[in-house]
């Protein structure tokens, strides 16, 4: 029986520790949380800091693991790929190609160098840069270059709102550099691949819409639905800036996760991302066909080897119209979650992943608890998926310790 060890045991985690399962695939999930979803149904779980690299591959070389992965953020991507590279296992990329896909200063070089349309840019360290910014057309987005979520990202409209905003953006980020971009007025698309010896296949592409929850700072997504709008108008071209991405960054197999703006100008690519994306999205996706991405990856991990020609029947022209409904809460402590069982009981309801429980108490903003969960289900077209989305809203209640509704998207 092969051995995966799965870096990583919140909520998300358990649909790729079955996927596993289901494969015949011993799996050993290791991080620092106690008593988490995917620790329940692995079929062995370790309590280790991940960020100990000595001590994980220990682990590793003891169990005699055949491959290792992790996914939904960036976070975890620097000891996946430290093992792997380590232990000569199957990975998506180099512990020299890290850098590219975590740093975006470095990211947007490549897209720079390899004719991968993006948005105009600088990057500083300090208010005393801030000539840089020169040739660049308010309003911009100011966000740390190794940062994640939308941790430290701020829209600003002028020079005083950037030099208020700059410490809180460079304080997020680890190498102590923000990045400065025009903003784009534009709609926000996004999708996952799979790459084969180099070449990139499409499985979906979806809408990422957003919300605006606090004056000033970054959209977080509010519904991402599949398949886009754009697929039929931007087929041809989302093809070939996967490709282009696949080459400049030196990407030979695995998923690949692109962000995307659509706007007068056309597609300029966000950010790239040789992962699974944050939120389980795929998972959506697979309740309308008979792909299960969890498995593929988990395959790809102890094996380095897929069926191409298999993976290469999916493409982006779903048969019906897939969503997935974040859902954000603001601090406080959770009194009383209603509903859960009527919403999971509704036939156009696939799943509800929900990552908090009552008496767990949410902390500040930045706090990534702050997204709590998703509802994810099947449409028969748009329309269709705006009327649910309205009755799953009115349902959701998380109530803090006054009564009080604690979800601040609906």
């Amino acid at each position: 029986m092969k051995r995966l060890m799965i870096l990583g045991s919140i909520k998300y985690f358990e649909n790729i520790v079955m996927s596993a399962k289901r494969e015949g695939i011993y799996t050993i999930v290791c991080d620092n949380r106690i008593d988490t979803p995917a620790k329940k149904i692995c079929d062995e779980a370790i309590d280790v800091d991940v960020f100990d690299f000595d001590k994980i591959k220990n682990i590793a070389i003891d169990k005699k693991i055949d491959g290792i992965l992790t996914g939904f953020t960036d976070s975890l991507m620097k000891p996946y790929v430290y093992i792997a590279n380590e232990l000569n296992l199957p990975c998506v990329i180099s512990c020299n190609q890290l850098e590219s896909v975590t740093n975006k200063a470095v990211m947007k070089n490549y897209f720079k160098n390899n004719g991968i349309p993006t948005t105009d840019y600088c990057i500083i360290e300090s208010l005393k840069d801030l000539e840089k910014i020169q040739g660049l057309n308010f309003p911009l987005v100011i966000k740390p270059v190794d940062g994640y979520g939308s941790r430290g990202v701020y829209f600003v409209s002028n020079i005083e709102e950037l030099i208020e905003k700059f410490e809180y953006s460079k304080e997020a980020s680890q190498d102590g550099q923000v990045i400065i971009e025009e903003f784009y007025e534009s709609e926000e698309i996004q999708g996952l691949a799979w790459v084969h010896n180099g070449e990139s296949h499409v499985f979906y592409i979806g809408d990422r819409e957003l919300v605006n929850i606090h004056t000033g700072r970054a959209g977080k997504p509010d519904r991402l639905i599949y398949p886009s709008k754009y697929c039929f108008q931007y087929e041809e071209e989302i093809k070939s800036i996967y490709q282009n991405i696949t080459q400049a960054f030196g990407i030979k197999n695995g998923p690949l996760y692109v962000q995307m703006l659509v706007g007068a100008y056309g597609i300029k690519v966000s950010e790239v991302m040789p992962r699974l994306p944050g939120g389980c999205d795929y998972m959506a996706i697979s309740q309308i066909t008979d792909l299960d991405i969890g498995s593929l990856f988990a395959n790809f991990s102890v094996n380095n080897e897929v069926n191409f020609d298999e993976i290469k029947k999916y493409n982006m022209h779903l048969s019906k119209c897939v969503y997935a409904l974040p859902i954000y809460i603001r601090p406080g402590t959770i009194k009383k979650i209603n509903n859960i069982d009527k919403i999971e009981n509704l036939d156009y309801v696939t799943q509800f992943l929900l990552l908090v429980k009552e008496g767990d108490t949410i902390g500040l903003y930045e706090d990534e608890r702050q997204d709590c969960g998703r509802v994810y289900g099947v449409a028969n077209n748009v329309f269709d998926a705006n009327i649910k989305k309205k009755c799953i809203h009115e349902m959701i209640e998380i109530l803090d310790e006054n009564n009080e509704n604690m979800i601040e998207n609906f």
